[in-house]
């Protein structure tokens, strides 16, 4: 079970040119990268750095009215002309689920109760699948992953749901550099969310969540 690729290209051959980045089949690894302010061709650029084939969107809401070049359809687009392919895995990987079960009475999101829902383990069955085939990057639009729900929800549902090794989750900074999951701050991503035994999101979202289902009734 594999990744619907949204945008079939020819693989660029120029992305590999360094055979000893190259991943065995039973050592995948999974990156993230947030757009952030970044520029079109500064984003292209740190993920061709790292020899990415696919970039898995997991934003819930994949729009952006302050970088519309990182909005879905022009993202996709963005992706296309340099070779790279596209997925969503926004419904299923997304930090703020559509349905208000997985919310706690403040706002914040329940990770415990997405992580452990039927949608999302779906997703991450895909996404851990593609890896094994492909180079992946899931993209969000945090640029700091200790803020982020692919640090917070997605990351720790690898190691502690899956026995995936840290190191093997590599956060593509903005300066260009790799970080481990290993080395994102746990101090910070304690304060952030909250209490220690809550799995939650670092803010209250169910608002923004319902304002976008208003907006598209």
């Amino acid at each position: 079970m594999g990744i619907d690729i949204e945008v079939r290209c020819a693989h660029n051959a120029g992305m590999h040119a360094a055979d000893d980045r190259s991943l065995q089949p039973n050592e995948p690894v999974i990156f993230t990268i947030g757009h952030s302010s970044l520029t079109a061709d500064d984003f292209v650029r740190l993920l061709r750095s790292q020899g990415i084939d696919v970039v898995a969107d997991v934003r819930s809401q994949p729009y952006s009215k302050r970088y519309p070049q990182y909005s879905r359809d022009d993202l996709r687009n963005l992706l296309r002309r340099a070779g790279l392919r596209y997925a969503f895995l926004g419904d299923q990987l997304g930090g703020r689920p559509a349905s208000q079960q997985f919310y706690f009475e403040d706002g914040h999101v329940n990770y415990a109760a997405w992580a452990a829902s039927d949608e999302f383990r779906i997703g991450l069955d895909r996404l851990i699948a593609s890896a094994a085939k492909w180079r992946i990057a899931m993209v969000c639009a945090e640029e700091d992953p200790a803020t982020c729900h692919r640090h917070l929800l997605i990351a720790r549902a690898l190691r502690d749901l899956r026995g995936w090794d840290p190191a093997r989750i590599l956060h593509i900074r903005s300066t260009g550099r790799l970080q481990t999951d290993a080395e994102v701050n746990p101090q910070r991503q304690l304060s952030l969310s909250g209490m220690e035994e809550q799995w939650k999101s670092p803010q209250s979202v169910l608002h923004k969540v319902q304002q976008r289902a208003s907006s598209s009734a």
